[in-house]
């Protein structure tokens, strides 16, 4: 009554359909050279491919807010989610003799939450405490493409219930400046992704629990205008210790599953400042320092001493960085136009794809930088977008976080026209 009470639901349904079809007989380096496919056919992977992986998911979204009063607001929410994943890729399976991709999964979990937000000064300061719950229950097999004797391989599964709680805490303390704290027992169910895969490179992991993790995070804002220029900026520094961290490990011959990492500790700072240098020119940058460490004391089952205990996880970047400026013209090319000029820049500091259990080892991806330059010209009045842009424009040497290549140069361009909504 009165407006005091909101009550929003949705309702979702998603149905995907991915394949991979790779028949070739070589195998293409990075170099151009070629090599013929280990296994005679298939360029990736150990067999050939012609998958057809189709996913289907129903999500409900419920959320309702009651304004008691001025000072008190009380929040419902909840997320009901129901996910079937049908892989089928028959190529591979003919060519192993045996049954290697088409194991299919199933996952349900409902997340359910309430949150009492308190308002005691207006605005100024805001306090909000809640609570979880989490239901979760996956179904699925185990991939038994490294098990040549194993033909119909057990089917897995995977439940769990549990809670949490939190505390948020936001203090105004002058006009565009706040200050805010949270602490929070957290929970993160596995996605349907990181259970079924993708029906070939990426293996199964239907037995993956889902993360326990004690968050705490401190930080302040700036939101202020100078002159008619709005500069923003924002500082945070964040703490968690994760129980069965969710991982992605690569394995043999370029395939790939999810695991959990027994315990980490990840600390950090990170921090962002943007506005407007001139009328005409915006500026962004920012930076992020992460240790992210092993603290796992003993082997999963055993009173063993963990050799990892204390180390840094591998395959995540702990120092990146990066700068962005656009600067914009309007009526450049013609009435109702805005052309824009862009550069970004981004930095990765040195980091391991492997445990650093000796200060001699060489299982480093060395430090990256990477710059981006382009432009785009939008015509407001008929939707058209026209932009190009050179990605990596230095034709740097860039790995990802498994030790793998990545792209050098790359010119794009793109054509966009708007049909309807706002242009």
């Amino acid at each position: 009554p009165g407006g005091r009470l909101s009550l929003r639901t949705a309702l979702i349904g998603l149905w995907a359909r991915g394949s991979l079809v790779d028949t070739s007989a070589v195998r293409f380096g990075w170099d151009g050279t070629t090599r013929p496919s280990p296994n005679g056919r298939g360029e990736i992977g150990f067999f050939p491919s012609d998958s057809d992986s189709r996913t289907t998911l129903y999500r409900y979204r419920i959320a309702s807010a009651f304004r008691a009063s001025s000072a008190h607001t009380i929040n419902l929410s909840g997320i009901i989610d129901r996910t079937a994943f049908r892989p089928s890729n028959p190529i591979a399976n003919e060519f192993a003799g045996r049954n290697v991709a088409d194991f299919p999964g199933d996952q349900s979990s409902a997340v359910v939450g309430i949150s009492h937000e308190w308002r005691p000064l207006g605005e100024r300061f805001i306090a909000v405490t809640g609570a979880r719950g989490y239901a979760y229950s996956a179904s699925g097999t185990p991939s038994a493409l490294f098990n040549l004797t194993t033909v119909d391989p057990e089917r897995g599964e995977s439940q769990a219930g549990e809670a949490g709680a939190s505390l948020a805490l936001r203090y105004r303390l002058g006009d565009g400046v706040l200050a805010k704290a949270a602490i929070e027992n957290a929970r993160r169910l596995p996605s349907s992704a990181e259970l079924f895969g993708d029906g070939l490179l990426v293996q199964a992991s239907p037995s993956l629990q889902p993360e326990r993790a004690v968050n705490l995070t401190l930080g302040a804002q700036l939101d202020q205008r100078f002159g008619g220029r709005r500069i923003q900026a924002e500082v945070s520094g964040f703490y968690q210790e994760i129980r069965n961290l969710i991982r992605l490990g690569v394995g043999v011959g370029g395939s790939a599953s999810h695991t959990n990492l027994g315990a980490a500790r990840i600390a950090g700072v990170e921090a962002e400042v943007q506005g407007d240098v001139t009328s005409w020119l915006f500026a962004r940058a920012y930076g992020t320092f992460l240790d992210a460490r092993d603290v796992l004391e003993t082997q999963p089952g055993t009173s063993t001493p963990n050799p990892t205990n204390g180390l840094r996880i591998p395959n995540l970047p702990y120092l990146i960085g990066g700068l962005q400026a656009e600067g914009y013209r309007d009526g450049l090319l013609g009435r109702r136009s805005r052309a824009k000029v862009f550069y970004e820049g981004q930095y990765t500091g040195e980091y391991f794809y492997a445990f650093e259990v000796s200060q001699r080892q060489e299982r480093r991806i060395p430090r990256a930088i990477t710059h981006t330059v382009g432009a785009e010209v939008a015509w407001l009045d008929t939707g058209l977008t026209l932009s190009a842009e050179v990605q990596n424009l230095t034709d740097a040497t860039v790995l990802n976080q498994f030790n793998l290549p990545l792209p050098g140069r790359v010119a794009r361009r793109k054509l966009r026209y708007t049909l309807v909504g706002s242009r």
